[in-house]
């Protein structure tokens, strides 16, 4: 029986063309929510009638892309290098966010104003091989993603997106294991060092867990002309639902009115600053939020003590404009 055995990602130089992968670009992940599997393409079956009750054989569909779903733990690493930061780099530059890198310091990701724009347009190569079966490549691959976190867990994201369909190939019973992971540290509890590691609307929260969505989704872009790519043309559109933010939700412990206005600021979609700091005492991953609203406080099952808060985050649009996400490595 086959299992998944090893993952390889990396930044394309010409987003939509497959890249050579190597060792050095394998990956940690989550084998149970991490897949390659057919988008599209079902057999085109045939209405046409004749002299019997059988119908005649299908077709094979021009048709197919790949689902891409990469599930992972976020790693942090010393800073030296762009890259060096985390192992989640070339994903998020593939999920619609540029990084400013300040050289052994920090990388910092944000989202881009257009990501299908020439300029700032990036995918990646996915090959996803196991052991003793087969070896999945998709190229050209953009996501969104969502991360989640909790008291007992590490900060884990899902990339889910798309590719260029290829067939796949027997792999050679992982003839070139990689040994060369990221180095890393998973992100799993708060800054306890620092000051408000979980800190929104200047208000520092009591939080058992939380997520938060980038909002974005991936388009394929078909193309009857392009039969050499299964008909369809490569990278796919990052693009944003109308009713679609960053945004997210949070369980912390319930507070009075008077020590935190949750009631009033909901009631009038006040608009405030939030930040999130993880930390392994060394490394720093670093969630800056901006104009978060909250909706209605929503208490947990029948524990009062406890509420559910989902949020959204916009753009904040002052002196200078601010993305509303922006994840800094440092």
């Amino acid at each position: 029986m086959a299992r998944v055995a090893q993952l390889f990602v990396e930044d394309e130089s010409s987003p939509g063309t497959l890249i050579a992968l190597a060792a050095d670009d394998v990956l940690d992940f989550d084998a149970d929510g991490t897949s390659i599997t057919e988008g599209v393409g079902q057999n085109i079956k045939r209405r046409s009638t004749r002299s019997h009750l059988d119908r005649l054989a299908p077709l094979p569909p021009p048709g197919k892309f790949w689902n891409v779903v990469i599930s992972k733990e976020i790693k942090a690493g010393a800073v030296s290098t762009e890259g060096t930061g985390t192992d989640c780099h070339d994903l998020f530059l593939a999920s619609g966010l540029s990084v400013t890198h300040v050289a052994s310091t920090s990388d910092a990701f944000t989202l881009v104003d257009n990501p299908n724009a020439a300029a700032t347009q990036s995918a990646c190569s996915v090959l996803l091989e196991e052991d003793g079966g087969n070896e999945y490549t998709a190229a050209g691959c953009n996501f969104g993603f969502e991360m989640s976190w909790s008291n007992d867990e590490a900060v884990n994201i899902v990339f889910t997106g798309i590719g260029k369909y290829a067939v796949p190939t027997t792999a050679a019973l992982l003839g070139s294991v990689s040994t060369d992971y990221f180095t890393g540290s998973p992100m799993v509890v708060l800054d306890v060092a620092g000051n408000n590691p979980f800190q929104f609307h200047s208000y520092d929260m009591i939080v058992r867990s939380g997520s938060l969505s980038s909002g974005l989704s991936v388009e394929p872009r078909p193309h009857m002309g392009l039969s050499t790519s299964f008909n369809y043309a490569w990278p796919g559109l990052i693009t944003r639902g109308a009713d679609s933010h960053v945004s997210g939700s949070f369980e912390v412990e319930a507070v009075t009115e008077t020590a935190f206005t949750a009631w009033a600021r909901y009631a009038a979609a006040t608009a405030a600053a939030g930040q999130i700091i993880f930390s392994d005492g060394t490394q720093f991953m670093t969630i800056d939020l901006q104009n978060v609203v909250f909706e209605a406080p929503q208490p947990t099952g029948t524990d009062l003590r406890l509420w559910t808060l989902d949020w959204t985050a916009s753009r904040k649009v002052v002196a200078t404009i601010t993305p509303s996400l922006t994840i800094t490595f440092t």
